[in-house]
């Protein structure tokens, strides 16, 4: 009697054993699901911002034909001057230029900035000026030649060698080579509702910050500032949930790799469309960030509902099935 008591006992705690192990496994699961974040997640971003910057993967021209009235470019190599209605064409070993709309009589000159099209591996940032209607170009890595349609009285500042307006019977084109290093475009719009990229753009690196360098005691303080002024963040591997983002909210990407889908300035901000996948997704700023990559938890819900419900359900039903079961017994 003696020895089948202690077996039954051995029994029940094996049970007992068995049921404290279910449980923690649930309790895993679950903590497993809603802590662990996927590696790698597609977004879509509707936004204003004052400045962007990212990367080409491959070739590609980065915007449309632009109409200016202003257009500055310093740290050049050559100036290709067209040949005009009194001049002859003229080559220039200057590192700035400063173009604008001229008026002759009763004619008006224009001014086009020409599609940009740069080599794989440049890197772009556009800013906002505090001026309407005017940006701030910063191309990168990039050795290609920056070209402008110029066409009829044109003002012409090259350094301290021309100051003269110029008039171009018949458009024609200045050419400028940059030297090695950021090459920095000012431009005013002529037209201050101007679509400026009407095509899918592939692009890397997308960064919605700018870094501000200042002294503070001798010391130089440098910080990340967010350029992000309104706009929404859509989740796309959990049914495009949305999240809205306050102006000044830091926005960062580990790794980025998508398209722009539109860019439109003329506007108080630039506004932008971009769809990619990313990795490291936070928002915050300095030592204050949250992850904003989608759990596992979710991603299941979002791709296997109903499948995720059913193992779901038949789970916790073992589950209590096995805890009664182990109650009768103990009873």
């Amino acid at each position: 009697m003696g020895s089948e008591g202690e077996v039954a006992a051995q029994r029940r705690r094996k049970r007992r054993r068995e049921v404290i192990v279910v449980g923690a496994g649930a309790v895993l699961l679950v903590s497993a699901l809603t802590g662990l974040r996927v590696p790698r997640t597609e977004i879509e971003l509707d936004l204003q911002v004052s400045q962007l910057t990212f990367t080409l993967p491959a070739a590609n021209p980065i915007a449309d034909p632009l109409a200016v009235t202003s257009l500055g470019v310093s740290n050049l190599q050559t100036i290709e001057l067209p040949r005009s209605r009194l001049r002859e064409a003229e080559r220039f070993n200057e590192p700035s230029i400063l173009l604008s709309v001229a008026t002759l009589s009763t004619q008006r000159g224009s001014l086009n900035l020409d599609g940009l099209s740069l080599p794989a591996g440049a890197e772009i940032s556009l800013r906002k000026s505090k001026i309407p209607g005017e940006y701030e170009l910063f191309i990168n890595n990039s050795s290609a030649v920056i070209a402008t349609s110029v066409d009829g009285p044109v003002r012409v500042v090259i350094g301290g060698r021309l100051d003269q307006n110029i008039d171009f019977p018949i458009p024609r084109q200045v050419r400028l080579s940059p030297e090695r290093g950021v090459v920095k475009v000012d431009f005013a719009l002529a037209d201050t509702s101007k679509l400026a990229l009407s095509y899918q753009l592939p692009i890397r690196r997308l960064q919605l910050s700018r870094i501000d360098e200042f002294t503070q005691s001798d010391e130089p303080i440098v910080r990340s500032i967010s350029t992000i002024q309104s706009g929404t963040l859509y989740l796309e591997s959990i049914e495009g949930e949305a999240r809205p983002l306050r102006a000044g909210e830091g926005l960062q990407f580990r790794e980025s790799d998508g398209e722009l889908r539109a860019l439109e300035l003329g506007g108080e901000y630039i506004a932008l469309q971009f769809v990619g996948q990313v990795r490291g997704m936070t928002v915050g700023s300095g030592r204050v960030k949250r992850s904003l990559m989608p759990t596992l938890y979710e991603w299941l819900v979002a791709r296997h509902r109903l499948p995720l419900l059913w193992g779901t359900t038949v789970y916790v039903f073992g589950l209590i099935m096995s805890v009664l079961r182990w109650w009768r017994q103990e009873a």
